[in-house]
C-alpha cells in the first residue's frame, strides 16, 4: 500500500533534518586536543569557571581514589593559581584569541602536543611562554597533563 504524506509531513522531515544537520555542523569537537586546550585556557586564564571545573580538564592520576582532604588541597592550589593567572591576564586586556599552531600525536594518538599563541586583548602574545600544552587522553576525553 502506497501511503502518501501530507505536505504538513513532508515540511516537518525537512525542517528536522536541517536542524540535524545545522548542529552536527556547528557543534565543537570537546573530544579534540585542540578543544581541551581553549577550554583550558578559558577556564585557567579567563577564570571562567571553578576549580571542580578546571580538575575536570587536568589530567591527574588516580583521582578518582583521592581522598576528599587531597581533593580539597588540590582544588586550592587550583583556585590560587587560576587567580594569579586571571590578574596576570587581565592586566594585558584579557584573552582575545587563541590560535592552534599545531598538533603533534603520539603513535596511538593516546597523547598529544598542542602548540598554541595566545592573543592578549592589549595586542600581546605569549611569545613562546607556555606556548605548548602536553595533553592526554583520558576515558575518551583529552585533558591536560601538568607533569
Amino acid at each position: 500500500m502506497i501511503r502518501f504524506y501530507t505536505m504538513k509531513q513532508l515540511k516537518l522531515f525537512f525542517t528536522l533534518c536541517i536542524f540535524a544537520f545545522v548542529a552536527v555542523a556547528c557543534s565543537n569537537n570537546a573530544d579534540s586536543p585542540e578543544a581541551a586546550t581553549k577550554e583550558f585556557v578559558k577556564v585557567f586564564f579567563e577564570g571562567k569557571g571553578d576549580s571542580d571545573k578546571l580538575l575536570d580538564i587536568i589530567y591527574v592520576p588516580d583521582s578518582d581514589k583521592m581522598d576528599p582532604q587531597e581533593k580539597s588541597m588540590v582544588m586550592g592550589k587550583l583556585a590560587m593559581f587560576t587567580q594569579m593567572a586571571k590578574e596576570d591576564t587581565d592586566a594585558k586586556g584579557g584573552v582575545k584569541e587563541v590560535k592552534i599552531d599545531s598538533v603533534t600525536y603520539n603513535e596511538d594518538k593516546t597523547q598529544a602536543s598542542v602548540t598554541m599563541t595566545v592573543v592578549y586583548g592589549n595586542g600581546t602574545t605569549n611569545d613562546g611562554e607556555g606556548s605548548a600544552l602536553d595533553l592526554i587522553k583520558q576515558d575518551g576525553k583529552w585533558k591536560v597533563n601538568l607533569k
